[in-house]
């Protein structure tokens, strides 16, 4: 069962998660974490997301071809990634992360 958390921002104001949220879910939990900017910065979205990565080693990216098919038109790579020039709209990106299932013992 996958399970959510979803989260809503004011206009104007931008959400920080707080401390450890992440780790506090059970283990054994398995939910889809979208990290969405209105931004094509690298550093607002690609860089966001490989720090991420590096301090939760269990999760990974879920390649947009898995979470979204319908979306792949729209993305080079495994993010989707909306630019006012090849797409005519704002800029626009967002990175689909999941908990790595956990390996079973013995394998």
């Amino acid at each position: 069962m996958i399970s959510g958390l979803v989260l809503k921002q004011r206009k104007g104001e931008r959400w920080v998660s707080p401390k450890g949220y992440v780790d506090a879910l059970p283990a054994s939990s398995q939910f889809l974490l979208i990290e969405p900017t209105c931004s094509i910065l690298p550093e607002e979205n690609e860089a966001q997301v490989a720090a991420f990565l590096a301090a939760h080693p269990t999760f990974h990216v879920l390649p947009l071809s898995e979470a979204a098919p319908h979306l792949t038109a729209a993305a080079d790579s495994d993010y989707l990634s909306l630019t006012p020039a090849r797409h005519g709209t704002d800029g626009f990106f967002a990175a689909v992360q999941q908990r790595k299932a956990a390996v079973a013992e013995g394998s």
